[in-house]
């Protein structure tokens, strides 16, 4: 059993062996450099988050085509209270689902009492 139980989603992340001073970009520049085709590629791997430590504020869409490709990829900036951002796969929907699914999966404490 996992006993953090922490939430846990796919995330896409850029793969930035070819480019030097890669350290001084952002995720979102990451992206960008992407898209135009500059970065190497991308991956995708899961992102675990404590969310009672970070809370999400927002989920904003996006889209873009990957290299050498003509299908659209659409992917969700998870933007953190602490401001950290990162790219789950897939649309808003589906992760406001994913996350609607970890949270029913806590058990209710009737009201007036604490767990």
């Amino acid at each position: 059993m996992d006993s953090l139980n922490w939430f846990k989603i796919d995330c896409l992340y850029p793969i930035t062996a070819g480019m030097d001073n890669t350290d001084e970009l952002t995720d979102v520049e990451r992206i960008q450099l992407k898209n135009e085709g500059i970065l190497e590629d991308y991956e995708q791997g899961t992102a675990v988050l404590n969310l009672t430590e970070d809370t999400i504020v927002h989920l904003i869409p996006k889209c873009f085509i990957p290299k050498e490709k003509k299908y659209k990829k659409y992917y969700t900036e998870i933007v953190m209270k602490s401001g950290d951002v990162l790219f789950a796969v897939g649309k808003p929907e589906n992760v406001y689902k994913q996350l609607n699914e970890y949270l029913d999966s806590f058990p209710i404490a009737p009201p007036g009492q604490l767990q």
